[in-house]
């Protein structure tokens, strides 16, 4: 009974996901095969590490709009140094130091001037979108060496069926499970998005935890803007326009509370691929990316409504016992 309610969400989800399958399987030959397969995940990169950043803000409480602009923004100024002639690997740090910049500037506003996350990541999202445009002055960015290419189209030497960008997400989702479940950081995480106040009087530094909770989403949101740009090899200050409503729904679908507090990133990474594989079944079914949006926005409504069940039954569950 106990692994049925820890573990139910993510059953759910699975199964969601198994069905999404056979469902695009039998509506197109095109879609149960190693190549589609292979392109899905490598197209997903930076969603990967878009959702582990929504991963960490949802369950501490909050949430972070700013994901897809900073994205932009890292992707936008890494290529403005690499087409002034800085060495790539130097281009890309300056990209995720903008990154963190930005993460620890929301942070600041959410732990200690006690802003609410959606107001300071609104702001950082308009701020950091209109930046990467007043930079690039709305144009695309290219010009970049050959060598940058590797981060977002290469493979993993001796592994010729693993993308480079396959091969970050995994790593990013292994390191986010082992922070999140194994370390005081996680832990904290966990406390601070149950209750607040609760974590406040155990003796948990609240705004030191909310601080680096939003840093890491800067970091990883300017990790994404990077490997995309790669490989895209342009870069493009529209990059990433709706990210955050993929990353919110992938994070969503995989049983993490809207309210904080649970959650985890073995759900996020089938969240990830439900929406990874319903965009490419419904591209390959010649779908429209208005009414994807569409369907996208049903599946968000459909999440939340079944984790709003989920928490009313755990709230009875909790008050027959504390009545027994």
């Amino acid at each position: 009974m106990s692994f049925l309610r820890r573990f139910g969400s993510i059953l759910g989800s699975l199964v969601g996901f198994f069905l999404l399958c056979a469902i695009f399987s039998y509506l197109s030959p095109y879609f149960l095969t190693l190549d589609n397969f292979i392109s899905v995940l490598r197209q997903g990169a930076a969603l990967y590490l878009v959702a582990i950043a929504m991963t960490f803000c949802i369950i501490s409480g909050g949430i972070d709009l700013s994901v897809g602009s900073v994205m932009a923004l890292a992707g936008c100024s890494a290529g403005i140094f690499m087409s002034s002639g800085v060495d790539w690997r130097l281009a890309g740090i300056l990209g995720l130091l903008e990154g963190i910049l930005l993460g620890y500037i929301m942070g600041i506003l959410v732990a200690r001037v006690q802003l609410q996350p959606f107001i300071v990541t609104l702001v950082v999202m308009s701020f950091a979108r209109g930046l990467a445009l007043v930079f690039t002055n709305g144009q695309p960015v290219s010009g970049f060496p050959l060598e940058f290419r590797w981060l977002g189209t290469a493979t993993v030497p001796y592994l010729d069926f693993l993308p480079i960008p396959v091969a970050i997400g995994v790593i990013a989702f292994a390191l986010a499970g082992f922070i999140l479940r194994e370390t005081n950081f996680g832990i904290n995480v966990y406390a601070v998005g149950s209750n607040y106040e609760a974590a406040v009087y155990s003796g948990i530094n609240v705004k030191r935890t909310l601080t680096l909770v939003y840093t890491l989403s800067g970091f990883l949101s300017a990790a994404g803007g990077i490997v995309l740009t790669s490989r895209v090899n342009s870069g493009q200050p529209i990059l990433g326009e709706g990210i955050e409503l993929d990353g919110i729904a992938a994070v969503v679908i995989g049983g993490t509370a809207m309210s904080g507090g649970q959650g985890g990133i073995i759900g996020t990474i089938i969240g990830t691929m439900i929406i990874l594989f319903l965009r490419n079944g419904l591209n390959l079914m010649a779908v429209s990316a208005f009414w994807q949006k569409v369907i996208i926005g049903v599946v968000i409504l459909v999440a939340v409504l079944v984790d709003k069940y989920q928490q009313r039954i755990r709230a009875k569950r909790s008050a027959m016992a504390m009545a027994e």
